[in-house]
């Protein structure tokens, strides 16, 4: 996103130059997600090691489904298109 803290918490400006603080939080930020499994998103420490017990869980995202229930009634050469983005918004 690379909008600095302070500025989505309104504490000062867009133009004005990034804190110590906001470029400290930034580096944390990035290493957090470095520090993450690319496949499963749980931390590499613990995920990687092979005395560390997992069981998988299994849940459905009812925003994805929706996408999948649009795109099985698009035409093929739609549905492949790749400058074609399908999103959700959550209707209440």
């Amino acid at each position: 996103m690379n909008v600095p803290l302070s500025v989505l918490r309104g504490a000062r400006l867009p133009t004005d130059p990034w804190t110590r603080r906001d470029a400290a939080l930034a580096q944390a930020a990035k290493t957090l997600d470095r520090s993450r499994c690319s496949g499963c998103g749980q931390p590499t420490w613990l995920s990687h090691d092979k005395a560390s017990k997992w069981r998988p869980k299994q849940i459905r995202c009812q925003s994805c489904n929706a996408i999948e229930d649009l795109k099985a009634t698009l035409p093929e050469e739609v549905k492949n298109a790749q400058a074609l983005h399908f999103y959700t918004e959550h209707v209440p």
